[in-house]
């Protein structure tokens, strides 16, 4: 508080002046801080920026990646993270990522444009909301309280299945993570390896 000066009444008594008692300041105060908190978990993302997202899902997000990012640590292999050339309001950064499992049960590849939101750290009703709200899909496992995926587009078969689904995650060390990942998984073999 230093160098700010609180005006609560004529001759700024602060809490002596009878206009202001404790009782009222407290909880003007209280309703303040809590705020920024609830507009955070509602205007987390914003829904036109995000459903620009997933369209760009089909096309490996060309519209949004950007340069290889040098500084990235380094993923299993072979998977590259690129800079985002669009940034969601709201977030710190966002990145493209490209990873790719072979395995003998399976062939995983995944493409995800994920970014990061340090003020939000819990998935609350209303982020929730606002996000099948904005992109319709289907809700997979709405019990996970840091954890939640809405599939925009999933086609399954015994070979595998190839999907779309924007997912967040939340905790209060890193905030909030709101990813659109697309995926394709082909069995190999008899196996049902991309649905385990």
């Amino acid at each position: 508080m230093a160098g700010h000066t609180v005006f609560l009444g004529k001759r700024n008594r602060g809490l002596e002046d009878p206009r202001w008692p404790p009782l009222v300041v407290g909880t003007v105060l209280i309703a303040c801080l809590a705020l920024p908190a609830a507009a955070e978990a509602r205007d987390a993302f914003v829904c036109a920026e995000l459903k620009a997202a997933v369209a760009d899902a089909g096309r490996g997000f060309a519209v949004h990646k950007g340069a290889l990012n040098p500084q990235a640590k380094p993923l299993p292999a072979g998977g590259k993270t690129y800079l985002a050339k669009k940034i969601l309001t709201g977030a710190t950064s966002c990145s493209v990522v490209d990873v790719g499992m072979d395995e003998p049960t399976m062939r995983l590849r995944q493409t995800a444009y994920s970014c990061q939101f340090p003020g939000v750290s819990r998935l609350g009703k209303d982020l929730r909301t606002g996000l099948t709200r904005c992109v319709a899909g289907e809700v997979d496992d709405p019990s996970d309280p840091h954890d939640f995926t809405l599939w925009v587009d999933r086609v399954s078969s015994g070979e595998g299945y190839r999907g779309v689904e924007v997912n967040a995650q939340a905790n209060t060390v890193t905030g909030l993570t709101l990813q659109v990942r697309q995926s394709v998984c082909t069995n190999k073999g008899e196996g049902m390896a991309c649905e385990e």
